[in-house]
């Protein structure tokens, strides 16, 4: 039976106003300070919303009510709901939403002014609610790799390599039902293809076979062509400004201060799958050693740059273009202290990312509306107990959506999470998925709803899983 504590803002009120009287009182020679809300300067309707939001990040039932606000609280949950409790204050008092607690670190003569002016919130939104369903087509028990996701604005298709090596490709209009579209002939659990995009019905895959560059064309009765590239490989591909664009690498032959296991980034592009030029190759960007990702958004097609030096923690340029053909270096700011990203996604409003610091524990999410100027705005927070880490980011409709797993009691339970606003972060839609064994990872939306991929259970019990949120205003 769960124990409820109710109206927990008047106690956050009370608070502030001893905090700030204990302050004042006590001036004599008032000293510059950080500027902190006073109890009558509180936004009693933010402070509701972003300590709900807290509680549900952390898995508590939480509302907001004209009063305050209200948690639920199951009683062998007491000790973890008090632990986060604090945290969730703690974190409103690092933003200045509360005052600063009262300490003995405090001089005497300190004065903290009682108003302060303050910059608007960013608006935060009510998440979709909506359930997870399990959509993979049943295999009996294969083993199958998911290689890509993708929404063409009609359909949904899987690239997977199944069992001893086929590849094959599925499609689904709701992201519920899915059927066998076509088979591109057979791979090993390295090569073939790794890529797949969709232009009116006209699909293209990508990939490599022994230090080959490949593609592979659907004729449209059934058969894939396949397609020399270039020396190398292909790890992405996409369509955009009327060019199939394909992101890989190639290999120096071995020389002067070379090996062969030096690398460049090469990028390739066609206009209809069949020919394909190479439009980035050795030595058009200097002292780079890999391309990660492409993302479309204001600045067009854009790709993270990484220095070809592994003892360098930095991230060297953004590389964008506005055709797929010509591109352009950027030196970034506010990604200084990322050594490596390891996701990136766009759509009109901007681009988002997320990727590591040179502090190994801290992974923030970051936003650019341009490509080139980045700031964070936060990350789900969990309590100490649960470690987190991110796999996948996407868009869905306006949101950003963020896929990865918690570790509860040293076991691995997936998430996804979805952005409020104001830093905030919270679990999208429900389902029973969420209390397995597993993780999530790679994400693609389409016809209002959004497709997961996870694996469940361990690589050796099931890891062909696809996940469909359903919002409940769908048909």
């Amino acid at each position: 039976m769960n124990a409820t504590r109710r109206n927990r803002l008047p106690i956050l009120l009370l608070a502030a106003a001893l905090t700030m009287t204990a302050c004042d009182s006590a001036a004599t020679e008032p000293i510059t300070a950080p500027p902190s809300p006073s109890s009558s300067t509180l936004d009693i309707a933010l402070i509701s919303q972003r300590m709900v939001a807290c509680y549900q990040n952390h898995g508590f039932e939480a509302s907001a009510d004209p009063t305050g606000y209200s948690v639920e609280v199951a009683p062998n949950r007491q000790a973890e709901f008090d632990a986060v409790d604090s945290a969730c204050m703690e974190q409103l008092r690092d933003e200045g939403i509360l005052p600063p607690l009262r300490t003995d670190d405090i001089p005497a003569t300190t004065s903290i002014p009682a108003t302060t002016t303050t910059t608007a919130p960013e608006a935060i939104v009510e998440l979709p609610s909506g359930v997870w369903l399990r959509t993979n087509p049943d295999l009996g028990g294969l083993i199958v790799d998911t290689r890509d996701m993708i929404w063409d604005g009609e359909d949904f298709y899987l690239l997977t390599r199944i069992g001893f090596g086929d590849v094959i490709v599925w499609q689904s209009s709701d992201g519920i039902e899915w059927t066998e579209h076509s088979q591109i002939g057979t791979a090993s659990t390295v090569d073939g293809p790794h890529g797949l995009t969709s232009v009116s019905g006209q699909l293209i895959a990508a990939g490599w076979r022994d230090g080959t560059a490949l593609a592979w064309v659907h004729e449209g009765d059934g058969g894939w062509t396949e397609v020399e590239v270039g020396a190398g490989v292909i790890d992405r591909l996409v369509f955009f400004g009327g060019n199939y664009v394909a992101l890989g690498r190639a290999f120096y032959q071995p020389g002067p201060g070379q090996t062969p296991g030096d690398n460049y980034p090469i990028i390739w592009s066609s206009w209809d799958g069949y020919t394909w030029t190479e439009t980035v190759g050795a030595g058009d960007f200097e002292s780079v050693r890999a391309l990660l990702g492409l993302a479309v958004g204001p600045a067009g097609l854009l790709t993270i740059a990484f220095p070809d030096d592994d003892r360098v923690n930095s991230i060297s340029a953004v590389v964008t273009s506005t055709d797929g053909i010509d591109w352009v270096s950027h030196q970034p700011t506010g990604l200084d202290d990322f050594w490596q990203l390891h996701g990136i996604t766009g759509n009109a409003s901007g681009y988002a990312a997320y990727g590591y610091t040179n502090d190994e524990f801290d992974s923030p999410i970051l936003v650019s509306a341009d490509g080139v100027t980045w700031e964070p705005i936060g990350s789900p927070s969990v309590s100490d107990t649960e470690p987190v880490g991110w796999k996948g980011i996407s868009t869905f409709g306006d949101y950003i959506v963020l896929s990865g797993e918690i570790n509860i009691d040293n076991e691995s339970h997936p998430r996804v999470w979805a952005y409020r606003g104001g830093g905030l972060w919270a679990v999208l839609g429900t389902g029973d998925w969420y209390s397995e064994s597993g993780g999530a990872s790679a994400m693609v939306s389409g016809n209002g709803r959004l497709v997961v991929r996870a694996q469940m259970g361990g690589p050796a019990t099931d890891p062909w899983s696809i996940f469909t949120f359903v919002p409940d205003s769908s048909d």
